[in-house]
């Protein structure tokens, strides 16, 4: 569903006619507790037509500011996999409360990992970390492959039954190669060198070594 008085491109609109989401504003959404708040927005828990959802309402209305969300939402309605975070909707056009209506699950693996007491079993952490993988070969073997550039535990998020899923594509599309979580870049991007899904891969051999050691990658320093 689109914008029916957007032209393509016209970020003053919000997105292109056709966009690959529905159109989904905050007068339709019932909103409860705020789960969390991110540079672009607070995330809220709510409902959608009965169903659970997590709502980002977006601070920063400006075009530019949407254009960069519109970009990252057309990457993520791309990703429909059982290890990708569920796009339902989205409303970008200023003035009618601008947000991203996802799917809502229940904690995210950096919260599982450093904030609950509670162990974790060897078997449970190799079935997320598979989960994590199969996530990233959803997103490798894409043509051209979609490299995420900011694979973190923070950006893993357990649904209701503990599954993970992958989240938040702000990077995919980005130019700048300094971008991310020093804490789990690979050395090609400190060294502003050429890169490819191989950082991923870096980030998530890091995002292994937190999950067994259950610390966070590099700590104090």
């Amino acid at each position: 569903v689109g914008y029916d008085d957007a032209s393509p491109g016209d970020a003053s609109h919000g997105s292109p006619t056709g966009s690959p989401w529905s159109v989904i504003t905050l007068d339709e959404l019932e909103l409860g507790d705020k789960l969390a708040a991110g540079a672009m927005g607070a995330i809220t828990g709510g409902f959608y037509r009965g169903r659970p959802v997590a709502v980002k309402t977006l601070h920063d209305t400006s075009s530019k500011a949407l254009a960069s969300v519109e970009a990252e939402l057309l990457v993520h309605a791309s990703l429909k996999h059982e290890r990708v975070v569920e796009l339902i909707g989205a409303n970008l056009v200023p003035g009618r409360g601008c947000c991203i209506v996802m799917e809502r699950c229940e904690c995210s693996l950096f919260e599982r990992l450093h904030r609950r007491p509670d162990e974790m079993s060897r078997r449970e952490l190799m079935r997320l970390a598979i989960q994590v993988a199969e996530g990233m070969q959803h997103l490798h073997t894409r043509r051209p492959p979609v490299v995420h550039r900011d694979l973190k535990s923070h950006n893993v998020l357990l649904d209701g039954s503990g599954g993970a899923k992958l989240c938040d594509f702000g990077l995919v599309n980005t130019r700048e190669v300094t971008a991310g979580t020093p804490n789990y870049m690979a050395p090609e991007l400190f060294l502003q060198k050429p890169n490819s899904a191989s950082v991923d891969v870096f980030a998530f051999g890091v995002l292994l070594n937190e999950m067994w050691a259950r610390e966070v990658p590099w700590d104090g320093y």
